[in-house]
Order: structure tokens, then sequence, then C-alpha cells
């Protein structure tokens, strides 16, 4: 090739510098930009270059580049809502752990609940209470000791002697829940609750709200998703009568009928303010158990202070969708599921003994005698003796040998023990 032509040739050939490979950063290097494609003319702008959409998971996370290693915990309460159902009755604790989770948006129910301790194998284990914001809160495990307790529940005692209340729960072997009770504690009691007495049975610990007015009362709301009933129960004696006892000023639900009244409740104020409390509940525990735990009945028990704020207290019966579908019974046949249970859950210990009378001392109480009776053939107080007739007492005890007589157990081994089962004698 002649060296003229050749280089003539090469003057025309555009010129082209072909780029070096990027290198990978160093650790804690920034990634180098990607170079321009050309020069831009005037009003010109780079696109960036359409990617193919990829696919996405659960989440917002891209699955097709996701990283190896463990997956995030689960939902608190999701992750509890396979383990501890509230379907049931009698006081659950996992009903307030329901209502404290919060959503996915980190929402909870704004609602009042008392400060309330949670206690398990005579320990306490959770502290829920409601904050200056109207939301339920939960203690710091720091705080769970007699001292920091016993501070909360007595700085807000104003006029009454009654400090807090204790409801212990008795299950059975099979673990289904046996007994309920309730006691009731002034500041000597209640310290000799905290520091000297073993928590036998599991409970919760709940600060006393003063009612509204004079003396104590609670309003129990039945609820379904089509009807919201409400009744209120008022204590006949005055609540800062110091000349009864606890028990005969705080009873309601949970004690004789002759020492409390049903009570009207006038307007719908007050009816609508629990229905909507009751419908907000139902809906924040579907929406923090996600759709495992859907109530579909319940009774829950309120209280209205002094500057007419409503107080969620506890729960009584909770049934369940889920559950009171039903299911296979193992024969072919649908198994039916237990009805609400509408009466009153919680009972008084055995060892409390009512007294409707006045006393101006404490120290000069005389002892109530304790007199056997013929019938169970147990002990009891005198005063609770009242007389029957003889017509009474021989037709009921035909009834107890006609119900012994029906049953198989009894006819199997001729003749039963006396006196019968208390079952027997309830039913007759």
């Amino acid at each position: 090739v002649h060296p003229a032509r050749d280089r003539a040739r090469r003057a025309r050939r555009p010129l082209v510098v072909r780029r070096p490979r990027p290198q990978p950063p160093a650790d804690g290097a920034a990634a180098p930009c990607r170079a321009s494609e050309g020069p831009l003319s005037d009003g010109e702008s780079h696109r960036p270059r359409s990617r193919r959409p990829q696919p996405v998971g659960r989440g917002g996370q891209d699955s097709s580049r996701a990283l190896p290693g463990p997956s995030p915990p689960p939902h608190p309460a999701y992750a509890m809502a396979g383990l501890h159902s509230v379907h049931g009755d009698g006081v659950s604790d996992q009903f307030f752990h329901l209502l404290w989770s919060k959503d996915e948006l980190n929402f909870g129910p704004t609602i009042n609940i008392p400060d309330t301790v949670i206690f398990k194998f005579g320990q306490a284990v959770a502290w829920y209470f409601t904050g200056v914001d109207g939301k339920l809160k939960k203690k710091n495990k720091q705080n769970l000791v007699n001292v920091r307790i016993e501070e909360a529940f007595t700085r807000h005692v104003i006029g009454s002697d009654i400090v807090a209340y204790y409801i212990s729960t008795e299950t059975d072997d099979a673990g289904d829940v046996s007994n309920t009770s309730i006691e009731y504690f002034d500041r000597k009691a209640f310290h000799d609750f905290l520091y000297n007495r073993w928590k036998e049975h599991s409970g919760l610990l709940q600060r006393f709200i003063e009612p509204k007015g004079t003396q104590n009362s609670l309003v129990r709301a039945i609820w379904s998703p089509k009807v919201c009933l409400l009744e209120r129960r008022q204590n006949n004696k005055q609540l800062h009568d110091t000349r009864y006892g606890l028990y005969e000023r705080a009873v309601t639900y949970e004690g004789p009928e002759y020492f409390s009244a049903a009570a009207p409740l006038r307007g719908s104020i007050l009816p609508s303010q629990v229905q909507r409390i009751c419908e907000n509940v139902v809906s924040h525990i579907a929406e923090v158990s996600f759709q495992k735990q859907c109530i579909c009945r319940m009774v829950l028990n309120f209280k209205v202070d002094a500057k007419d704020r409503i107080w969620l207290l506890w729960s009584s019966s909770l049934r369940l969708t889920s559950e009171m579908t039903g299911g296979e019974d193992g024969l072919g046949g649908r198994r039916t599921a237990a009805p609400l249970n509408i009466d009153s859950i919680v009972k008084l210990p055995s060892h409390v003994k009512l007294e409707d009378r006045v006393s101006h001392s404490d120290q000069g109480k005389a002892l109530t005698a304790q007199e056997t009776c013929l019938s169970c053939a147990g002990k009891h107080p005198k005063d609770q003796f009242h007389p029957v007739a003889y017509k009474n007492i021989i037709s009921h005890f035909e009834h107890v040998i006609s119900l012994l007589t029906a049953d198989s157990r009894f006819r199997s081994g001729g003749v039963g023990a006396w006196p019968p089962d208390p079952t027997v004698v309830m039913a007759a």
C-alpha cells in the first residue's frame, strides 16, 4: 500500500476509542456513575432505560433479589393468636394483651382501663394502663415490683378506703376455668397482699375506680353484632360509710342480690358510648389477630367515674365466630358450641361472710356462731339460717331421691352416700 494513500484513508475514518471496563469499587468507596451515551443537544435529556417489572413478594420485597437470612418476626399479636384464645368464660389476661397490641399502622383503640397487673405463678408478669393520650400502654419489666405497684395504686385514692381488688382464676385438670373470685383491699390489706401473701392462683390486680355518686355501681354490657344490652347494678350501702365492711359497700353482681339493686340507665349518650367502645374492641382484636379471633358475642363490665369517663374493667364471657360455628363431633354430626354466659362469673371467696348490720368498732365485732345444716351437713353462720316448713323439707327430700334413682351410677351402686353431690341438691 502506498504510504500517502494510507495516511489519507486514515484521516477520513472516524477515530474509535475503546473505553476501559470499570473496576469494582473498593470497600467504602462510592460506585462509579454511568457515563452518558453522548453529547446532549439543547432541550434534550437522557431518559432512563425501561426495565422489565420484577416479581414482588409479600410486604413489597423483591422476591427475585431477596437476600438470604431469617425472615422478619411476625406481629406479636399474630404470634399469640394461635396460642391463646380469648374464647371462653372467666377473666382473660389475653384480652388485655390484644387490646394493647398495635395494628399494622401502629394504631390502637382509645379506651380507659385502670392500672391492671397480671399475676402468673405468684409473680407480676404484665402491667397495663391508660396513658395521658388515651391509648393503652404497658409498663416495662423494671416497674413490676411491689414498691412501684403500691405507689401507683395508692396515689389516686381520694375518699374511699378501697384501694384495689384481685380477681383470681382457678382451673381444673383439663385447664378449664372452675372458679373465679374477687377480693377487695384497703391500704393495709393491699400491702399485706403484695409483700406477705403468696398468689396461689393466677389473676389480675386492678385499681379501684371511684364511682359516680355515693354508691358503688357497675355497668354490664352484653354485646352482639345486632344488639347491645346494658344493665346497671348499684350497691345499697354508702361507699364512705365505714360502719360497714369493705365487701358490704363494694359488692354488686358478685354478692347476694339483697346487697344491691338494679338501677336504670337513663338517656342515650351512655348506651351509645358503651356500644361504640364494644365495637372498637371487637374490630381491633380482629385486626391485630389477622382475623384469627373474631368476637361474635361478649360480656364486658364498665364503670363510670365522677368525671363521666367510662372505664373498661374486665370481660367475663367471650365467644368467637370460629368456635360458634362448631365442627365435626366424631360421629358424623355437628358439634354445638356453648352459648354466651350472661350470669355473674365472678363470685366472692368462700371465707368472706357478709353481715348486713352496723358495726361501730372493728375490735368489738362479735364472731357469728356456726351451726350445722341438716340438709347439706355443712357449717354456716347462724344468722344465715331461715325457718322452713316440714312439707317443703319432705318434698325436697323426695325430689332428691328421685334424681338419685334416675342416675345410672346410683342405681348400679345400690345405696348412695349421704349427703349427695351438691349439684344434685341444687338441681332439686
